[in-house]
């Protein structure tokens, strides 16, 4: 309805109420049964010729059936859909209030407004098509209004007070009836609690009437309109908050189904379902507030959870250029994984023009030939080359008549057939770009694979044609992503227990890891995965192995970078010549000539000084076999404070070693005592080499021990069960160390003191690889110490050898008459480090005492706590502390004696025991268990080896 056919029918409305106007009626008018019947029953159904309507209204004499007028009128307004029958009913409307004035309108208005509060009071706990169908009818309904209400039928205020609707009568009485009726009513259907289900028709409601509420107009004041104004726009905020909190759930509910997915390696129907109801509401909800919002001047919210979804389930066939180019390593690969030519349409439609046509007999072309034509179209595909190659095979099958079913199904079989790697990369290429076409293919692929990498999973052997052809799949976007996650999940629960799934696993990281790590679309699960990873590697119990996989696979992942040219500092040519001198030149041979080049440096220079320095302090860079030599080198050829920075240095590069206890390390820190070894063998330490080797050895034996027992061995965290780096540290040290064999008697005590601890602490290692218990026994064999068979036993020689530490005390030999020794020239060219050491031997002997007082106070610890745990009670204290002050007791009879109390059938008796007055009588009763236990140990250990040596023959 046009604006000025709207202001004509106002103006003739309102002069209706005022009695200045009605409608011309004919002369006379009809009175038959009939033909008001009929009229009053037309009222009932939508109508569209509102003329012909208006017509019988001027004709016919209806004031006998006004009330089943407005009784059929109300029927009809709640099946009026369409825009011309809502003006027709606008037409009719208009001439009855024009004809019969208030008699009928206040009765009309009175039902329609009853008729909107009952259908705008909805119960949301009855069946949902109750509840969908009254608020259908309340939409027709408020339609109706207010296209009635803008042609004036609502514009008089007595007629308002004599209809007698209840939320009328709630409004002040100093507003405008009139203004209160439009927002009550307007309130029935900008209820937020049904916006779901009524926001579509809001949008479309506000945007037919816009003017009316945000223009200026004489039907509604300027409060009114700012109110209604003010609703509308609180109702659309409600909406942007229900499309957040829609957007929200969809997104909660797309991670979970992921998630169940990845672990399960399915798709939940269930969870399919109820995502495409939510995000079929949230498309309504999202499409409706585009229009609201820009009505309403506000933002609109992004939905960022169905932007995901929409382009996950895209097609994928053309791929903008708009994805970073560090996903691949170059533009190439960019462009073959990523840049398609357009989809491609069956030349050849089912029209009914091609099927009629039977005059002329249209075949496609080599139709006859179409099996060869498919057989040299896979040949060429499997000889492809490049991105053109398999885009030009493409179009040969889309546009030459080549695609059907069955060469679809062949196509597909070759692929999955053919064992050659090579061509894998081009048939995932073919398979993105047909993919709208060969769609059920290619999910047949996708299923096949997955079928067999779950066999292959449990399977001795893995083909490696189907992992690389999944890879390829994966980088074209083909395989669903719980499909690839759940695949990397299991793979890495189960890494520990088959070696077979880190190849996998490295294969797979390999060809798509830097897809899957850097692409949006994959990222947050690859994030979990490399967590998933990572705790792996942080358990304490997972062996060196597993740990060395998992550190292959982040290295995989997350490659190094490479470091800019412009970074790297360019060496001089002094520095190369002494690193190709010392690290390739050095030999038996050159020896001489390299002491001499050595010697005759400045080594106050600082580039002399640090590039020596490096060279010295990095062993395992140097050949094993050279490390004698520079050795040699180092002690004959470098003043003394440059050879005591070396030592520290080594010694600090071992603290830091036992600190870290990193794996990775393992190989510089053996080197790093196989150095130490051969500069004891160098003789740099001389008079205190046996000093340097205990305390040496002891330090790596004991860091993070407070004393050697199997409860603080097992709960170590610098040194766990399974590491037996120390051992090999110390074993590499003593075989290639050649001074202990020559050491003297009185010597060679610290030496086994510290092997019954290293013994013991083997013991408790146990059991032992068989190439590290191979060295241990070849170092007992070098030193001729006998090891102990079990931890008993190194235990009880371990406490003899601690009951005897203190009798041993270790002093450096000091020569009475410094003229017994004559200084030579090779002792003056000779640079020894031992005065330079002796600086720290006052340093070195409080280090030692401490760690004997440490021992001491632990084992009086221990004895102590034995004590208390024996009795709760409080010993009490001795009376007399000299045994003159004990009664009865002299020295022909030094026992005391004891009367002890007892009852027996109620009458008391006494019995007198005398008991030595030292503690000899429990020190020999303990002295007699413990040889009684070693005699029954030896018996049993006897015993054992003749059932051995009886089996054996």
């Amino acid at each position: 309805m046009d604006v000025s056919h709207r202001k004509q029918l106002f103006d003739l409305n309102l002069r209706a109420w005022t009695g200045q106007y009605q409608l011309p009626l004919s002369s006379n008018l009809d009175s038959s049964l009939k033909k008001n019947s009929t009229f009053v029953r037309k009222l009932k159904a939508p109508f569209q010729d509102a003329e012909k309507m208006v017509k019988e209204v001027k004709s016919l004499s209806l004031e006998r059936y006004l009330s089943e007028i407005v009784d059929n009128l109300i029927e009809g307004f709640a099946l009026t859909v369409r825009a011309s029958d809502v003006y027709a009913t606008v037409e009719l409307v208009s001439a009855l209030h024009q004809r019969f004035q208030a008699t009928f309108t206040e009765a009309m208005i009175t039902r329609l407004l009853f008729y909107i509060y009952d259908q705008g009071t909805i119960n949301f706990d009855s069946k949902p098509e109750v509840f969908l169908s009254r608020l259908t009818v309340l939409r027709r309904l408020m339609r109706i209004f207010t296209e009635l209400y803008l042609v004036g039928l609502f514009m008089n205020e007595s007629s308002l007070r004599n209809c007698e609707v209840p939320f009328l009568f709630e409004s002040p009485s100093h507003k405008s009836l009139m203004n209160a009726l439009l927002e009550q009513t307007l309130m029935f259907f900008l209820n937020d609690s049904i916006i779901k289900y009524n926001l579509s028709f809001v949008t479309s409601y506000v945007k037919r009437f816009s003017w009316v509420f945000f223009e200026p107009n004489s039907l509604l004041s300027n409060a009114t309109q700012k109110r209604l104004k003010d609703e509308i726009a609180k109702y659309t905020t409600k909406a942007i908050s229900l499309c957040e909190k829609l957007d929200r759930s969809l997104d909660n509910l797309l991670v979970t189904s992921d998630r169940a997915a990845m672990k399960t390696g399915r798709e939940s129907q269930r969870d399919k379902s109820s995502i495409s109801d939510q995000i079929h509401t949230l498309r309504q909800i999202k499409s409706s507030l585009e229009d609201l919002t820009s009505i309403m001047g506000l933002e609109m919210p992004s939905c960022s959870s169905l932007v995901a979804n929409d382009k996950t389930s895209t097609s994928g066939v053309i791929l903008t250029s708009l994805h970073h180019y560090w996903v691949f390593e170059d533009e190439a690969d960019r462009r073959f994984y990523e840049t398609f030519p357009e989809p491609f349409v069956d030349p050849y439609p089912c029209d009914d023009s091609l099927s009629s046509s039977s005059s002329e007999n249209i075949i496609r072309p080599g139709l006859e030939n179409r099996a060869e034509r498919m057989e040299k179209l896979l040949e060429k595909l499997d000889r492809c080359k490049s991105a053109s190659d398999v885009d030009s095979l493409a179009i040969v099958y889309f546009q030459k008549g080549l695609q059907c079913k069955a060469s679809d199904k062949h196509l597909m079989r070759h692929m999955l057939a053919n064992s050659n790697q090579h061509p894998v990369k081009y048939y995932s290429r073919f398979l993105a770009i047909s993919q709208p076409s060969l769609r059920p293919i290619k999910d047949e692929i996708v299923d096949f694979l997955d079928k067999k990498f779950r066999i292959q999973l449990n399977s001795a052997k893995f083909n490696l044609k189907d992992i690389i052809f999944f890879c390829e799949l994966i980088k074209f976007k083909i395989v669903p992503t719980f499909i690839i996650f759940h695949k990397i999940r299991t793979l890495i629960i189960s890494l520990e227990s088959r070696s077979k799934y880190f190849e996998i696993l490295s294969i797979i990281f390999d060809n798509c890891g830097r897809v899957l790590t850097r692409e949006k679309e994959y990222q947050m699960m690859m994030d979990e995965m490399v967590e998933l990873i990572q705790e792996l590697s942080f358990s304490g119990t997972r062996s060196f192995q597993l740990k060395s996989q998992i550190n292959d696979l982040l290295m995989i992942l997350y490659p190094p970078k490479a470091s800019q040219r412009s970074a790297i500092s360019k060496e001089s040519v002094q520095s190369n010549f002494f690193k190709q001198l010392i690290r390739v030149e050095l030999n038996p041979n050159s020896i001489a000539v390299v002491k001499k080049i050595v010697a005759s440096l400045t080594f106050e220079s600082s580039e002399t000084f640090c590039t020596l320095e490096l060279l010295f302090t990095q062993p395992e860079t140097l050949p094993s076999d050279s490390l004698q030599l520079v050795a040699e080198l180092l002690q004959t050829s470098c003043p003394k404070w440059f050879v005591t920075s070396i030592v520290d240095k080594i010694m600090e590069r071992v603290s830091v070693g036992l600190e870290d206890n990193d794996y990775k390390m393992s190989n510089k820190r053996l080197a790093d005592m196989r150095y130490l070894a051969e500069l004891c063998n160098a003789g740099i330490f001389n008079d205190h080499f046996v000093y340097f080797m205990v305390n040496l050895l002891n330090y790596i034996l004991f860091y993070g021990y407070s004393d050697l027992t199997l409860k603080s061995m097992g709960n170590s965290s610098l040194d766990p069960p399974n590491n037996y780096t120390r051992v090999l540290m110390i074993t590499t040290f003593l075989m290639h160390c050649t001074k202990p064999v020559r050491l003297e008697n009185s010597k060679c005590a610290h030496l086994d003191h510290f092997l019954c601890h290293f013994d013991y602490y083997c013991s408790n290692k146990r059991p032992l690889p068989h190439n590290i218990r191979l060295a241990v026994l070849d170092v007992y064999q070098i030193l001729g110490f006998t090891g102990c068979l079990t931890i008993e036993q190194g235990s009880f020689k371990l406490e003899n050898v601690r009951e005897n530490v203190s009798t041993v005390e270790y002093t450096p030999e000091v020569l009475e008459d410094e003229e017994q020794v004559k200084p030579t020239s090779s002792d003056i060219d000779n640079l020894n480090v031992a005065p330079a050491l002796e600086q720290y031997q006052p340093l070195d002997d409080q280090l030692l005492e401490e760690f004997e007082q440490r021992f001491k106070e632990t084992i009086n610890k221990t004895k102590l706590d034995r004590l208390l745990h024996k009795t709760n009670l409080p010993a009490p204290l001795p009376r007399v502390t000299r045994p003159s002050d004990i009664p009865n007791v002299t020295k022909e009879n030094p026992n005391v004696k004891f009367k002890i109390l007892s009852k027996k059938d109620k009458k008391a008796a006494s019995s007198e025991i005398q008991v030595p007055q030292d503690a000899s009588f429990a020190s020999e009763a303990l002295k007699f268990v413990s040889q009684r236990q070693h005699e029954d140990a030896r018996i049993r250990k006897f015993i054992l080896n003749q059932m051995n040596d009886t089996t054996l023959q």
